[in-house]
């Protein structure tokens, strides 16, 4: 199905008006903050016509030497196993990605936090197995479309600010479920600790969870 950029548009602002109408939202702030994100979508529709021009040409031009080629037995598969996390002993997390999922399986010692940020793809980090560094660690984390999934030790003194436009929020216990919801946590022994994780974490489409 051939995506169309400016059908999506009209539908995306019939809908933000409509909310706005409603009382649901704020049009004018949710433009105010997302607005970029039109000219990410339309950045890629260009991106993907542009590809999908450029394939149909080269198969024209395909010639059965070429159709042989394609047609030879493959190389022999990797002995690396599929579908493995990645294990981080990096003290600090920067990525930035824009398709794909983005998994993380931390064992720093003196994690000190970081920024992630995903275009299209789920995030998920597992922070089971971290000790944090002195002080106050910020973790920031940004996704557009997809889910993000954080795992860390109800012990871990931590304060959250998570938020989803159109999707769900947990933090252990506390659900919100819908559009435009959002929680602020902070942990009981938060304030007394001498090392703390501050995360921030928001998406647009899709849903932010910390187990």
């Amino acid at each position: 199905m051939r995506f169309n950029f400016f059908g999506f548009i009209l539908i995306l602002l019939g809908f933000l008006f409509l909310l706005d109408n409603l009382g649901f939202a704020d049009f004018g702030d949710i433009i105010h903050r997302f607005w970029p994100i039109i000219f990410i979508i339309w950045g890629f529709n260009l991106l993907f016509n542009s590809k999908k021009k450029r394939e149909y040409h080269r198969q024209q031009e395909f010639t059965q030497e070429h159709l042989q080629a394609i047609n030879a037995p493959p190389p022999p598969l990797s002995n690396a196993p599929p579908n493995v996390s990645p294990s981080w002993s990096s003290d600090a997390l920067n990525e930035s990605n824009v398709f794909g999922d983005l998994r993380f399986d931390i064992s720093s010692s003196n994690f000190c936090g970081g920024r992630i940020s995903n275009v299209f793809g789920d995030v998920k980090i597992d922070l089971t197995k971290i000790t944090l560094n002195d002080g106050d660690n910020m973790l920031d984390i940004n996704g557009v479309f997809g889910d993000t999934t954080i795992l860390i030790p109800k012990e871990m003194p931590i304060s959250v600010t998570m938020s989803a436009t159109f999707g769900d929020v947990r933090v252990f216990d506390i659900v919100r479920e819908g559009i435009f919801k959002n929680v602020q946590f902070r942990s009981s022994n938060f304030e007394t600790s001498s090392k703390r994780l501050h995360i921030v974490c928001s998406t647009m489409f899709g849903d932010c969870k910390i187990w």
